[in-house]
C-alpha cells in the first residue's frame, strides 16, 4: 500500500493493531507468566516491523509521524503489549513499573518508536541505506535475519 501511496494502509494497520491488543490471549498469558506460541510472536515481530516501515515512509509528514509516534509510546505503555525480547522482564528483579520508569522497556514497537524520530538525512539511516551498518539482525529468538534493523 505504501508502494502506491495508498494512505490507507496506515489506519488499517492501527486497526489491526488495536484488535491484536485487544486479544483476550494477552492478559492471560501475562497473568499466568507463560510465553506466548511462536506463531502469535512472529505476528506480533511482523507488526512491529510493518509499523517502522509506516514511519519511515519518505511521503509522510512529520505531523502524521508524530501521531504515529503518540500511538506507538501508547500502545507500547500498555501492560500487555508483548516484549521486544519475551524473556525480558520474566526475571522478579525487574517488574514493568521499574523498567518504565528507567525506560528500558522495550515492545515489540520500541524499533517503530526510535525509527519515527529519524529523518531521511540522519546519518545512521543513510549508513543502513548504503549497507554500511552491519548487516546481521536478530529477532527475538536469537535467529539471523537481514530484514529487520536495529535501531
Amino acid at each position: 500500500m505504501l508502494r502506491v501511496k495508498d494512505k490507507n494502509g496506515s489506519r488499517m494497520l492501527k486497526l489491526i493493531t488495536e484488535q491484536f491488543l485487544e486479544d483476550p490471549r494477552l492478559q492471560l498469558w501475562k497473568e499466568q507468566g507463560t510465553n506466548m506460541n511462536d506463531k502469535c510472536r512472529q505476528l506480533w515481530d511482523q507488526l512491529g516491523a510493518l509499523w517502522v516501515c509506516v514511519v519511515l515512509n519518505p511521503d509522510s509528514n512529520q505531523a502524521e509521524k508524530n501521531l504515529w509516534r503518540k500511538e506507538l509510546e501508547a500502545w507500547g505503555e500498555l501492560e500487555v503489549c508483548p516484549m521486544e525480547n519475551p524473556d525480558e522482564g520474566r526475571s522478579e528483579e525487574r517488574s514493568v513499573e521499574g523498567c518504565r520508569k528507567k525506560g528500558s522497556r522495550n515492545t515489540v514497537f520500541s524499533r517503530a518508536i526510535t525509527a519515527s524520530g529519524l529523518n531521511w538525512d540522519d546519518a545512521k539511516l543513510k549508513r543502513i541505506l548504503r549497507g554500511t551498518e552491519n548487516q546481521v539482525y536478530l529477532t527475538w529468538t536469537g535467529k539471523q535475519t537481514s530484514s529487520l534493523p536495529f535501531f
